[in-house]
């Protein structure tokens, strides 16, 4: 079977807010008091869950309350910048240019679903999806079993489904669930090391439309196979 199907990741991939988050994780270190880190250490170190990458950050377990400070923390200065934040370059032609070669999409991200939508309304993406899905109430933060529940959801294949996502997370999720993916790396706003990506063995690509044109023919069309 060949992609009938992309599924979109939202933070990092098609908004561009990979700069956001490692300024306000980095503005969030200083407020608690916990020292300085660089963008090269959270690349470096970038995994989830999230507290465990501020452990590994700071090279201890931290308390409860040092955990609480640095979340609150980090809500206060990333808010502070998202409404600064555009989409990743090229995002809309990547989306269009699937729709126009006939290929359905959807959106699924660890972002609050209440705040998800909101951005997606503000620019104007909303009917390039046929589901747009973020994290409800306490929801796990492990991107695979809201990934299945989108393809149930969905009711497409995951034999016929791409993931197009900037994370780890996105990769492990998609071979967890039977769907192919591509990782899109944003250089020094990348949330990841190059070398995490490369250590999965996954697709690397440096812009969404190179996501898209990897799985369609040389006429921008659906690369149709036989069952």
């Amino acid at each position: 079977m060949a992609v009938e199907h992309i599924i979109w990741d939202w933070n990092g991939t098609l908004f561009a807010d990979g700069e956001a988050l490692i300024e306000a994780t980095i503005d969030a270190f200083t407020v608690a008091g916990l020292g300085a880190i660089t963008r090269e250490d959270y690349q470096r170190h970038h995994r989830q869950p999230i507290p465990v990458f501020y452990e590994q950050l700071v090279g201890r377990r931290l308390t409860r309350v040092e955990q609480g400070l640095l979340d609150r923390s980090f809500q206060t200065a990333y808010l502070a910048r998202r409404e600064r934040i555009a989409l990743t370059e090229n995002a809309v032609r990547a989306l269009e240019t699937w729709r126009d070669a006939n290929g359905s999409q959807s959106l699924l991200s660890m972002h609050p679903h209440d705040r998800l939508m909101p951005l997606v309304k503000k620019f104007d993406l909303g009917g390039f999806f046929v589901r747009a899905d973020g994290l409800v109430g306490t929801e796990s933060a492990r991107k695979a079993p809201h990934l299945q529940r989108h393809l149930d959801l969905l009711g497409v294949p995951a034999a016929k489904v791409l993931l197009v996502g900037d994370s780890v997370d996105d990769a492990r999720a998609a071979m967890e669930c039977g769907v192919s993916c591509v990782l899109y790396h944003a250089g020094s706003n990348a949330l990841h090391a190059l070398e995490h990506f490369i250590a999965l063995g996954v697709p690397v690509v440096k812009g969404l439309l190179e996501a898209v044109h990897s799985v369609l023919d040389g006429s921008g069309q659906l690369v149709i196979a036989s069952d």
